[in-house]
């Protein structure tokens, strides 16, 4: 673990910085940002599970959506 944070201290000092939205809503902007873990409609709206992240304005990792339907 301590390594692990160790390297994401390393990513952020070189720009790397990751979204804080807590929800969204699925369509294409958030599909170039996210996967889903299940099945997501578009316009539904959805939790972030972990979020993505950016260096230079281009999508580095991608985060991870939850759809909000019971």
């Amino acid at each position: 673990m301590k390594k692990a944070g160790e390297l994401v201290a390393l990513f952020i000092e070189c720009g790397v910085t990751h979204a804080t939205e807590m929800n969204v809503v699925w369509g294409d902007k958030a599909a170039k940002r996210y996967n889903r873990v299940d099945m997501i409609d578009k316009g539904e709206p959805c939790e972030v599970v972990a979020p993505y992240w950016v260096l230079d304005g281009l999508v580095v990792e991608k985060g991870l959506l939850k759809g909000l339907k019971n």
